[in-house]
This record gives C-alpha cells, sequence and structure tokens, in this order.
C-alpha cells in the first residue's frame, strides 16, 4: 500500500471488523424498523454475530460476575448462557438451520482461544488446531448446512506477535466422522490470511496479504477460495486505486458475495469504508443512504444484504437492510441510537447490536428486528 504503513492499514481494518465503535446517526429514507432488546447474561455487554432461518441467534455476553460467554436466544428459551463446562472465556459466532454452533473458547487451565462446536444434539467438540497443542490459537467464524467450518488458525509465534497481519485461513471438514483441519493458504505473496464466509458449496470468503507487482507493496485483498480454484483474487474494484484494503465477508449459495473496501480519503491519511455486492466479478455499491459510507456484514439466499452507514463526524451508526429488489429498510434501537446489523435470515428477521436505554444508562446489547 501507498502513503500508509501495512500494519496501521490492517489495525485499522481490524478494529472496524471486530470492535463495537460507535459511528454518526443518519438521515432516514426507506422504511424504518425498530429492534426488540434481546438482554445479556446479567453483565452490561452483548453483542450478536449470527442467526439461523428458525430465529436462532447467538453471540457473546458479559456475566454479572465479569466473564466473557457465549450465548443463544430463542423466542421460547430467551438468552441462554453456553459457555463450556470450566472454560474461563466463550464466543459464538454462527449457527446452521440444524442448530449446529461454531465460536471459540477457553478451555480450564489454557491461555489461548480454540475454535468449538456446539452440536444440536448437546454434544460439544474441540475441532483441533492446524499447529496442534495449547500454546497455538484457533477461531471459528462460519458453518454451513454440510457442518463445514472455517476461520483462521496461528501459531505461538503469531500469538506473540504485535501486530493484526498474523494468521492462516483454515476448514475444519467431516473425514470419517470426525473433523479435520485444512489450511486454505494465501494469496501470491502473502504471509496470512482470515477465512470469515462459506456457503453450502464449501466456496469460501475472507482476505488476504498479497505481494502487489504494480504498487511495489504488500496489501491486503478479498478472496474467494473452493477446492477446485483454490484462493483467487477478487479485490478489483473499478475506479479504485491500490490504496485500498478489501475484505469478502460472506457469500451465499448463488455466489452473492458481501464485499467491504476500505480507501484512502483526499488528503490520504484516513480510511473509509464502503460496502458492495460482487456476483461474476461484477460490483454493486450499497447505497442505502444516499452516498454515506456504508458496510456490508451478510447476504442471505435471495440476495438481501445487511449492514451499517455512518456519515461524519463518525459517531453513529444505523443498521441498513437493502433488499434484493432495490427497496431500503433502515435499523434503529430501543433508544434510536448507535446499532449495526450482523445477521439476516430468509424471513424478514434481522440480528445484530445495538446502544439501548437501561436502569444502568445506556448500555450496547444484542437486538432483533423483526419484520423487515
Amino acid at each position: 500500500m501507498k502513503r500508509v504503513g501495512m500494519l496501521a492499514g490492517v489495525l485499522f481494518l481490524a478494529l472496524l471488523l471486530l470492535s463495537p465503535l460507535a459511528l454518526p446517526s443518519v438521515s432516514a429514507c426507506g422504511s424504518m424498523t425498530r429492534a426488540r432488546d434481546l438482554g445479556t447474561l446479567g453483565g452490561g455487554y452483548s453483542q450478536t454475530w449470527d442467526m439461523n432461518n428458525k430465529g436462532v441467534v447467538v453471540g457473546a455476553s458479559w456475566t454479572a460476575d465479569g466473564y466473557y460467554h457465549a450465548f443463544s436466544w430463542s423466542k421460547s428459551n430467551g438468552i441462554v448462557d453456553i459457555n463450556p463446562a470450566g472454560a474461563s472465556s466463550s464466543s459464538a459466532s454462527a449457527i446452521n438451520d440444524r442448530g449446529d454452533i461454531v465460536g471459540r473458547y477457553v478451555p480450564a487451565g489454557a491461555t489461548f482461544d480454540r475454535a468449538c462446536l456446539w452440536k444440536a444434539n448437546g454434544e460439544f467438540v474441540d475441532l483441533g488446531d492446524l499447529f496442534g497443542g495449547y500454546d497455538t490459537c484457533c477461531y471459528a467464524t462460519d458453518i454451513n448446512e454440510r457442518g463445514s467450518v472455517v476461520g483462521r488458525a496461528y501459531t505461538y509465534d503469531d500469538v506473540i506477535a504485535p501486530s493484526y497481519h498474523v494468521g492462516h485461513a483454515v476448514m475444519w471438514y467431516v473425514s470419517s466422522g470426525s473433523y479435520a483441519i485444512r489450511d486454505l493458504g494465501t494469496l501470491e505473496g502473502g504471509s496470512w490470511a482470515w477465512a470469515w464466509g462459506l456457503n453450502d458449496w464449501d466456496e469460501v470468503v475472507g482476505m488476504s496479504a498479497t505481494w502487489c507487482w504494480d504498487s511495489w507493496s504488500t496489501e491486503v485483498h478479498a478472496f474467494k477460495w473452493s477446492a477446485s480454484t483454490g484462493m483467487q483474487d477478487i479485490w478489483h474494484v473499478d475506479g479504485l486505486s491500490y490504496d485500498d484494503l478489501s475484505c469478502a465477508m460472506d457469500i451465499n449459495n448463488r455466489g452473492l458475495v458481501a464485499y467491504d473496501v476500505y480507501h484512502l480519503d483526499e488528503y490520504g491519511s484516513n480510511y473509509i469504508e464502503m460496502g458492495y455486492q460482487m456476483y461474476r466479478g461484477h460490483i454493486t455499491p450499497y447505497k442505502p443512504i444516499g452516498t454515506d459510507p456504508c458496510y456490508g456484514r451478510v447476504v442471505n439466499s435471495m440476495g438481501d444484504a445487511a449492514g451499517a452507514v455512518w456519515a461524519e463526524p463518525f459517531w453513529m451508526r444505523n443498521g441498513f437492510v437493502q433488499k434484493h429488489d432495490g427497496r431500503q429498510v433502515v435499523l434503529t434501537t430501543v433508544a434510536g441510537m448507535d446499532c449495526w446489523a450482523m445477521s439476516l435470515n430468509d424471513y424478514g428477521s434481522v440480528a445484530g447490536t445495538g446502544m439501548v436505554s437501561t436502569p444502568n444508562g445506556y448500555e450496547y446489547h444484542a437486538v432483533l428486528w423483526q419484520g423487515v
């Protein structure tokens, strides 16, 4: 990348993808839908990561005694702590329609995270690590209906590295009745890659470091991987420069990709995030609120996309849904403040995180929008 260091760019990207930073409120266009507060496990914060077509939501929450635990939420059971026995912390990142949940946990006596699976039948599975041993680390980020899981794995040297640009994109797949793990590699010249999503055809999307001969530097590009093609660079967006970072977040069974680009502003000093949808190499920008910056996090089987939108001065967000027919829905919270969408199913429900008003003041909670 030009004008900014690789570490600074990747650090910014990682913070936007992983942290609950607040950004500005926007003027509404289209219809508006308010959220339902799903609560917490007793602490002052909870966040949603995924939801299936049965309306079951998964994520993580602080507990009353200060621990960070995975949860599942359903209309019939409410919010339920699913932290594995003895684990010091956990988080649930994805759920399929069978009810299988994947995420990460820190086992008793361990220091680093391990990828794990909560099966719908009640069985808990440690998915195993690419490098072996409890001095390494791995995360599971998505699961499909076949039971294939993707995520990222780290060596011990990766774990203690003072930067975000480390790790291996991996897939866990069922082989002879148990899970095996596969390193998906990197783009040409890259030293690391992260896998974010996959579809039921085991097509995987994410982001990878790669060497760019045009700019003569290491950059971060979105990728698509399949067993037949390997890892392919899907970075290119017409009109954008080589100063851009890109990341593919989700892919549906038709091959539609939810795709984010982080490009430098006119001063060359700050990154602006814009969301796109990619289909067979063609890029279409999300435009939920005029030309305000936005990002897409998920695309469902019909091509509806969800994410968040913001504008200056960058301190609050509103969630959005862009329907496949072009209709747009603005998502707000119970308190009418900062929120973002992380998942949507095929039946008009959207799950995310938003600021809500509580007796203790404003807090960020997992929220659910229905009838979108």
